[in-house]
């Protein structure tokens, strides 16, 4: 099985996550597409650290991950795209008044969940208001990185006529694992954490045709188990995934107007508009994983 890795994110925590990386290229032919964003000021939690990642740093995990290609953040090259972005966005917010999960919006079905309606419209909206556009810097700096990922991958693709059995989007704060738990304890050596994580499974399964694999239930189960955190798919839906960033504006704005935001979760809502608008299954992925962005590494 060949599989394609996209990466990206922040480095903060990747002495504690890099064993995962090692462990998918000691078993799998992998070729990875990694993107860096170096600067630690933006987060949404969690902010072990704040302070700028060095270049001697960011080059380190260059020469461990040993990527295809790589990208790193251009604060410049960011600031262009969110500009034309946020000239798009519909800052004027409204949120349902109804803000406890609504269950039956979703139905198991073997693996896979169905989802039988994606919002309760029974439930009034209120009106928020004005909403700064930098309230969603974030998660446009996070979409950024992995669309550059996309499109080196794309251009591998086409340049090279290279196949994969399965495209993984992982983050480099992220721990991922087959069966038995191999999770960070708090107050573990990273040493220690590693010898233990080696013995562990990582088992890509074969995807099946217009399907997205995911973790399972984010903040809030009714944007239907859409947690965007990590995700598989097969080749058939690169192009697909790809313009997930291009479209992240106008999938902001229509989710505003037509229905409103539950509380928390607010990418996953965006998340399972995108795949619901390209009519893309969801499936619980094989897999199991745990972030290990709130650790603190001296």
């Amino acid at each position: 099985m060949r599989v394609a890795l996209i990466l990206s994110g922040q480095i903060r925590t990747f002495d504690v996550a890099k064993c995962v990386i090692q462990r998918i290229k000691d078993k799998y032919p992998c070729d990875v597409f990694m993107g860096i964003d170096p600067n630690n000021l933006h987060q949404n939690e969690y902010e072990n650290s704040r302070d700028p990642t060095a270049d001697e740093v960011v080059q380190g995990v260059k020469n461990f991950v040993g990527p295809v290609q790589s990208y790193v953040f251009d604060e410049e090259e960011f600031d262009k795209s969110y500009s034309r972005a946020k000239s798009r966005l519909l800052t004027h917010m409204r949120i349902p008044k109804r803000t406890e999960p609504r269950k039956e919006l979703v139905a198991m079905n073997g693996v896979h969940w169905e989802i039988s309606k994606l919002f309760d419209d029974s439930k009034e909206v209120y009106d928020r208001g004005y909403v700064d556009p930098d309230h969603f810097l974030v998660i446009f700096r996070q979409y950024f990185l992995v669309n550059e990922c996309y499109k080196m991958l794309l251009d591998h693709i086409k340049s090279n006529s290279a196949n994969y059995d399965v495209i993984v989007r992982l983050r480099f704060d992220q721990i991922i694992w087959s069966g038995e738990s191999k999770q960070w304890v708090a107050g573990q050596s990273i040493e220690k954490y590693h010898a233990d994580y080696a013995a562990s499974d990582i088992s890509f399964v074969e995807q099946e045709t217009n399907t997205i694999s995911v973790f399972g239930c984010g903040q809030i189960e009714t944007y239907a188990y859409a947690n965007d955190q990590f995700w598989t798919h097969g080749m058939d839906l690169v192009q697909n995934m790809s313009t997930f960033y291009d479209n992240l504006p106008d999938t902001i704005s229509r989710s505003h107007r037509e229905h409103g935001i539950y509380a928390g979760g607010n990418i996953e809502h965006y998340f399972l508009r995108h795949l619901l608008d390209h009519g893309i299954s969801l499936k619980k992925t094989n897999l199991s994983g745990q972030f290990v962005r709130g650790i603190q590494i001296s």
